[in-house]
């Protein structure tokens, strides 16, 4: 039994590491996020990065990010947004929103808000604490999309061992959904004028 449980183990690390492969590994020399210390990813129990090229202006991206009632209509990853404040519908500086994610219930703070350029929340539950953060920066087309993740806790320990490529393909999708969104506004403005 001894010996089935050491093979499984190495098992698991061989496809833990093989699975990491195919996501990009954290480069502090090219960070553009202020990691606090709890969330630095050197240190972190996962983290995931993603970027995409928009070809829509950052604000119309921006704009589809801070309204976060709207992403159930476009985006299926997160489901039961609720406000602190019930009259809220967009994120904002220090606005606390709770949602369903991955199975996982979190209560996020938003904790870096630069219109246009950057977006950050942390949540903070029993077994998973992280922080999500955003960069959008222009470009001679429309922008660039950068999301990275950094979690601890013993939900995102096993979250890397049994399930390493799902937030980073949950990440994707939402970069794949915002873009088409972005870009039909950024079409549609463009025939109106």
């Amino acid at each position: 039994m001894k010996s089935i449980l050491s093979s499984l183990v190495l098992i698991l690390m061989a496809f833990n590491l093989l699975a990491q492969s195919s996501s990009k590994k954290y480069n502090e020399s090219e960070n553009l996020i202020d990691w606090p210390a709890e969330f630095d990813p050197k240190a972190s129990d996962f983290y995931v990065h993603n970027e995409i090229e928009i070809n829509a202006s950052p604000e119309i991206v921006w704009n589809l990010l801070v309204n976060a009632k709207d992403w159930m209509e476009w985006y299926d990853g997160i489901q039961n947004i609720q406000f602190e404040d019930s009259s809220q519908t967009a994120l904002s500086p220090n606005a606390k929103v709770f949602w369903n994610s991955m199975g996982q219930s979190l209560n996020n703070e938003i904790v870096a808000f630069e219109p246009y350029r950057s977006l950050s929340w942390q949540f903070n539950e029993k077994k998973i604490q992280g922080m999500h953060a955003w960069v959008i920066f222009p470009t001679a087309t429309g922008c660039k999309v950068i999301t990275d993740e950094s979690q601890t806790g013993s939900l995102a320990k096993l979250q890397k061992i049994f399930l390493p490529n799902k937030l980073r393909k949950q990440h994707d999708n939402w970069l794949y959904v915002l873009k088409q969104e972005a870009e039909l506004i950024a079409q549609s403005s463009a025939e109106i004028n």
